[in-house]
């Protein structure tokens, strides 16, 4: 596979970007068919199992406090890097077919994972406050609004 870029047009002064290698798409929607690599959007909802293991450890420390720490390592991670670092089996088409995907997925897509990311090191620091100190009623409520944001 080799490495795409996702190049974008504004189609006659429309204000809508439109991906430049209509062709190129649509390889990556045909190698995408068939996997958990979405072939519309091009994106992968593996990404997200990222964030699902900051939910459960800010879930497990009101419980566990000295899961702490491990909460505090927990740190934001693009999308290619998650995949890099993982033994996804597709992780090469999924790095590259986010590249490609087109914006009118991936910017709403970006946009979310940004805002999780706030919400989790906001989650984080809220723990930490908790804990240090020792309002345990605090720190479940802060589990419970987390709990609430994520599900929406």
């Amino acid at each position: 596979m080799m490495l795409a870029s996702n190049r974008q047009l504004d189609i006659e002064g429309t204000g809508r970007p439109r991906i430049m290698n209509q062709s190129l798409y649509e390889s990556y929607q045909a190698m995408a068919r068939g996997t958990t690599v979405n072939s519309v959007t091009l994106l992968a909802t593996d990404y997200l199992n990222h964030f699902n293991e900051a939910v459960m450890l800010l879930e497990i420390v009101p419980d566990m406090p000295d899961m702490l720490d491990d909460v505090k390592d927990w740190q934001p991670k693009s999308y290619a890097d998650h995949f890099r670092d993982s033994q996804f089996k597709l992780r090469d088409l999924a790095i590259e077919a986010y590249e490609v995907s087109p914006p009118e997925y991936r910017k709403p897509f970006d946009a979310v994972i940004a805002k999780l990311n706030r919400m989790i090191a906001d989650a984080i620091d809220s723990v930490g406050v908790s804990i240090c100190g020792t309002n345990e009623e605090q720190l479940r409520d802060t589990r419970r609004q987390y709990n609430r944001c994520v599900a929406y």
